[in-house]
């Protein structure tokens, strides 16, 4: 989407942002120094784009999942003979073997220009899916930081000053997929955004972040309010592994342990057909009867993995969910995986907490059959799943699993 920055009233800005910045000169606090180390981290790792995986394949997902794009701009508008009705994209998405996209409005590019008129936009997404494909719109906005400043000793302090010199704005990107226009994303507060779509009931997403902050913008991790959201997005520009560790420093603190991943597009031409784009799936099990219905409830309860590639799940235990598994043995994680375009299965990652807790390789086959019980679970846990095979990756939004040791149900029992 293009930049569409709201301006900020300066009394207003002081008053949201008092306690929330971290500003240049605050090297001190726990929080700047934490996020220094971090950049650090992530510096050394490989920095590129992830490598072309080909052309989407339809695949037979197991009963109640269904897979689409997130974050996908459109071509309705765009002048003949490059627009793309609501009815063909569902056609197009049907020959893919996707069930759904949260549709963005119409991206600037070659072959059209930008059109975000919501109050027309959003009933064309409603009627023109189909029962089997579901159009849904998802609102795009930039929620504007511009008081943040990175600390002087940041390695992106020379991107902001060079950014905000050429009048660009502090931002982070949001899309929010809802069945009705959000009422507060007129709001220029970011807080009063994020408050008037939680009201509604619906979920926002953190858009392309390391991308974003490698272009000058905030670091994610310093923005009190990123930690509320609800999903975090990969695959849509550089630096993926970048992505996969800001991740998991989310996934380290309580107050977004439980924060969801999605798949994103952020596609600049609405054109081109599906085929033709990289297989970038947001998966969400949505349960034995599909529906807009089900599938926004899917959304919002996190029931959700992202995938880059061909890998995909036929077996999954426990689903990915916002709730709570309780269990009084040792938690338990299986899955089958499968690679439809036939790349061996190369490495397997579990995640608690944000940390590391078994890395495995594949067995040199396109499936794996996987089962693995946690030998010293925490009493909170948090699991997420990372797949590799070649180019292809997979993560998992978090498996919630609360163990009550038998210690401590004796315990609990006695309180009865």
């Amino acid at each position: 989407m293009k930049n569409c920055v709201f301006p900020i009233k300066a009394a207003s800005c002081l008053f949201f942002f008092a306690g929330q910045l971290i500003l240049s000169g605050m090297e001190d606090s726990a929080e700047v120094r934490h996020a220094l180390a971090f950049e650090e981290q992530i510096a050394s790792l490989p920095y590129k784009t992830l490598e072309p995986v080909g052309t989407p394949q339809a695949v037979q997902l197991p009963s109640g999942w269904h897979r689409g794009f997130n974050h996908y701009h459109t071509a309705f508008h765009y002048p003949a003979p490059c627009t793309v009705s609501p009815a063909e994209l569902a056609s197009r998405l049907r020959e893919i073997g996707a069930s759904f996209a949260f549709c963005a409005g119409d991206h600037t590019s070659k072959h059209g220009t930008g059109w975000w008129d919501w109050r027309k936009y959003y009933p064309l997404c409603h009627e023109g899916g189909a029962s089997d494909v579901v159009l849904m719109p998802a609102m795009e906005k930039h929620l504007c930081f511009q008081n943040i400043v990175p600390p002087e000793s940041s390695r992106y302090r020379k991107k902001w000053e060079n950014m905000t010199k050429a009048g660009g704005k502090a931002q982070h990107h949001t899309v929010v997929p809802s069945m009705d226009i959000p009422s507060s994303m007129g709001e220029e507060n970011p807080e009063k955004v994020f408050e008037g779509v939680k009201k509604q009931g619906s979920s926002l997403v953190i858009n392309h972040p390391f991308c974003h902050m490698a272009a000058g913008h905030p670091d994610p991790l310093l923005i009190p309010l990123l930690y509320r959201f609800d999903y975090f997005e990969f695959f849509t520009g550089v630096g993926f592994l970048q992505d996969l560790r800001m991740y998991l420093e989310f996934l380290s603190d309580p107050r977004s342990c439980r924060m969801g991943c999605c798949a994103g597009q952020d596609n600049d031409d609405g054109s081109i057909h599906p085929k033709e784009m990289s297989s970038q799936f947001t998966h969400l099990y949505a349960g034995p009867r599909f529906s807009r219905e089900s599938l926004m409830e899917a959304w919002n309860m996190r029931r959700s993995y992202a995938s880059h590639g061909h890998l995909y799940f036929e077996k999954l235990s426990p689903v990915p969910s916002i709730l709570d598994v309780k269990t009084r043995d040792l938690p338990v994680i299986e899955f089958e995986v499968k690679n439809s375009a036939g790349k061996a299965v190369s490495k397997v990652e579990i995640y608690r907490n944000g940390k590391r807790v078994y890395e495995g390789a594949g067995e040199g086959h396109p499936s794996l059959r996987f089962r693995w019980q946690d030998p010293r679970p925490e009493s909170e846990n948090h699991y997420i799943i990372h797949i590799e095979a070649g180019p292809d990756h997979l993560v998992t939004s978090p498996m919630n699993v609360l163990f009550i040791s038998s210690a401590k149900f004796v315990g609990l029992n006695r309180l009865w």
